[in-house]
């Protein structure tokens, strides 16, 4: 990102320049989605109520305004959201904790072979971030694949469909593209390279350790930190929102 501020990009040798634009774009996307999470979320909200419990609300806010680097008291004219989140957008401010985050295309080179998991060489993997203080310290080594761009868009793209999204030339999107394209439920539709990397975000537990209730509301691990998990199911079988979302 254009920023003093990580986060740090590394590529494998001979990356083209569009590659590497691309991945810029998709940081620069994950912080556009949670700064407008981090201001117009409520809880009655219906999207929000598949996912999470009222009460949940402001621990849910708070995580987004971490991401977002918004002081969790400020408040906002709703009147005036398109015109503050494009002023955020050209002029970001990052939350200082970036520094501390690398992101890779592929598997992330810094990363141990012991400590991966899983490789982006498997051809179905979009993504994974490794966590361990006892190793890495505060970082977060995360490794977008090459599916993460192969199979979504940017929001430029989703919002602003090229000729290539049209059914035909000059015709209407195809679907997930503008924003009657997207539906009115949750689906793959919603999600692009940026939201990947939100998503990872979550996984970071030194950047949202400091959240109140942080600890008591994230899983415990056995390396003596708290951390926002993937929902593993089957517990309910119906738990992830998307069960609700039709």
């Amino acid at each position: 990102m254009d920023s003093d501020i990580g986060p740090k990009f590394e590529f494998p040798s001979g990356t083209s320049q569009h590659t590497k634009d691309e991945m810029n774009t998709a940081s620069k996307d994950a912080m556009t989605l949670a700064r407008l999470v981090a201001i117009t979320s409520v809880p009655c909200d219906t999207g929000f109520l598949r996912y999470f419990q009222p009460q949940d609300h402001l621990f849910v806010q708070r995580v987004f305004r971490t991401i977002a680097n918004i002081p969790f008291g400020q408040q906002f004219d709703p009147s005036n959201i398109a015109e503050l989140l494009t002023s955020m957008d050209k002029e970001p401010t990052l939350n200082p904790k970036f520094e501390h985050l690398s992101i890779s295309l592929g598997d992330h080179p810094d990363v141990r072979e012991q400590d991966r998991g899983r490789s982006c060489k498997d051809g179905k993997l979009g993504a994974q971030t490794t966590y361990l203080p006892s190793v890495y310290g505060d970082r977060a080594l995360m490794a977008l694949c090459q599916p993460s761009f192969e199979f979504y868009y940017s929001l430029q793209d989703i919002e602003h469909p090229p000729e290539w999204a049209l059914t035909a030339p000059g015709g209407k999107p195809e679907g997930g593209f503008s924003c009657d394209g997207l539906l009115d439920r949750d689906s793959s539709y919603m999600l692009s390279p940026g939201s990947v990397i939100l998503h990872e975000l979550m996984h970071w537990p030194y950047l949202l350790q400091d959240i109140p209730d942080y600890a008591r509301l994230a899983q415990p691990t056995t390396g003596g930190y708290s951390k926002i998990l993937d929902f593993a199911g089957p517990n309910p079988s119906d738990g992830y929102a998307k069960f609700s979302s039709c």
